[in-house]
């Protein structure tokens, strides 16, 4: 039974904090995609995944980040690291009030995320590095191909 709840409890925080990059990645960066397939659910002008995709996206983080196999204190500073760079992505807001260029907030983001990989490189084995590495480069890309950036 306390296995279970332990799952739960990781299973929330990896829901919780998809919905924080996706938030920030998402709507701070404010993106105004459209979707091309409207059957279901449909996307707001600020965000570029309707609440199924949201979904989706969420189990699959979270089946990533439990195939890591993390200890408590490694998932505690996994969580740390990834949020202290979500609120760094949050900034880049700033950019784009600045009419800056998608060049210079697409370099801005990778600067960011290239940050954030070399902390989780020295707290991750190599095995858990690939698995994130993996997961967020898939998130990131679909951002990329959502705003356009190709």
């Amino acid at each position: 039974m306390t296995i279970f709840f332990r799952k739960l409890k990781i299973l929330k925080k990896s829901h919780l904090l998809l919905g924080v990059i996706l938030l920030f990645l998402f709507n701070v960066l404010n993106v105004n995609s459209q979707t091309k397939d409207k059957e279901q659910d449909t996307i707001s002008k600020n965000e570029i995944y309707s609440k199924s995709e949201e979904k989706y996206m969420q189990n699959w983080f979270s089946d990533n980040v439990e195939e890591m196999t993390l200890t408590k204190y490694k998932e505690a500073e996994y969580y740390k690291i990834l949020h202290n760079h979500i609120l760094e992505i949050n900034q880049l807001s700033r950019l784009e009030e600045k009419k800056n260029s998608k060049n210079e907030i697409k370099e801005e983001l990778n600067n960011i995320v290239k940050s954030m990989n070399i902390k989780m490189k020295m707290l991750l084995t190599k095995k858990q590095f690939d698995i994130h590495y993996k997961t967020f480069d898939k998130i990131l890309w679909n951002v990329y191909v959502r705003k356009g950036w190709n």
